[in-house]
């Protein structure tokens, strides 16, 4: 046999490291991207929602949300207005472990004030009324420097070593 077919090329790192880098790599650029599109979403919130003049919206459903294959399921009030100028918003009002904290204070038919931005997008809380909560952007920051120093490290050129 030829002694150089016999020669392979491997990582230092070996061979059970490359998918962990690959796979990291992937799911922190994932978070980054979420958590900085979330950061951009609750200033545009704050920049463009009027919340001067709250409208009145109507509970128009409960809605039960599934959490996946264990059978464990939170609960939403969902609101929806129309405006004047034929607008339609929608969305949900907490979340809630059981039906019956749902509808303890708010029931199916009632009002709650939420925020417009004559644009469709809604807000039931004047919550955002503040500046966005640096965190977000934080974690989505680190999340994405962390994918860009792993995705470095996967192609700076490594030591390979033949066996």
């Amino acid at each position: 046999m030829n002694e150089k077919s016999e020669l392979k090329r491997v990582w230092k790192g070996g061979k059970k490291n490359l998918p962990f880098y690959i796979i990291s790599t992937i799911v922190l650029f994932i978070f980054g991207i979420v958590f900085v599109c979330g950061y951009t979403d609750l200033w545009y919130v704050k920049d463009n929602v009027d919340f001067k003049h709250p409208v009145e919206a109507t509970i128009t459903d409960l809605r039960a949300h599934s959490s996946g294959t264990d059978g464990l399921y939170w609960y939403s009030l969902f609101y929806e207005y129309t405006s004047f100028d034929g607008t339609y918003y929608c969305g949900d009002i907490g979340y809630y472990n059981s039906r019956e904290a749902a509808t303890a204070e708010l029931n199916i038919g009632d009002k709650v004030q939420i925020y417009i931005d004559g644009h469709g997008k809604s807000v039931p809380s004047d919550a955002y009324r503040n500046t966005p909560n640096l965190w977000v952007l934080i974690v989505g920051v680190v999340c994405l420097i962390a994918s860009l120093a792993v995705f470095i490290i996967l192609v700076i050129p490594h030591k390979w070593q033949y066996k």
